[in-house]
């Protein structure tokens, strides 16, 4: 698998490290949470755009002490976002792109969609290298 961030190898033991990380992303649906990943806000936002934005808004993500973060993700896409997390920490994806593909924004769409995709990174969406 092709390396997508150059350092990022340096943040691969920090990934869904309790200890190391500042908040959970709380995967949910109907809410009930299905899955856990502790994550770091700075490795999140340095990566994502949608990140950055909800930390950065006035969204309760923001709030001062604020450690959970819910997302709606099916529970049967839960193993294929955790990938794509982690890859924010260690520059590797560890499943093909097409498996993962589905949960990226279609870069064809000249309309955007109505709940921004957790991942719209140009790192991550712009997969031409990657197979």
């Amino acid at each position: 698998m092709p390396n997508l961030f150059r350092g990022a190898t340096l943040y691969a033991s920090s990934f869904d490290h309790e200890v190391l990380s500042d908040s959970t992303l709380c995967l949910s649906h109907r809410g009930t949470v299905h899955h856990k990943i502790h994550v770091s806000k700075v490795i999140l936002a340095g990566h994502s755009s949608y990140f950055a934005g909800l930390f950065t808004s006035s969204m309760k993500e923001s709030q001062p002490g604020q450690r959970e973060i819910t997302l709606d993700v099916e529970p049967e896409d839960a193993p294929y976002f955790r990938a794509l997390i982690q890859s924010l920490y260690t520059g590797t994806l560890t499943m093909p792109i097409a498996t993962v593909t589905p949960l990226l924004p279609d870069p064809s769409s000249s309309s955007l969609p109505s709940s921004p995709s957790p991942l719209q990174s140009p790192s991550l969406s712009s997969s031409s290298s990657l197979s």
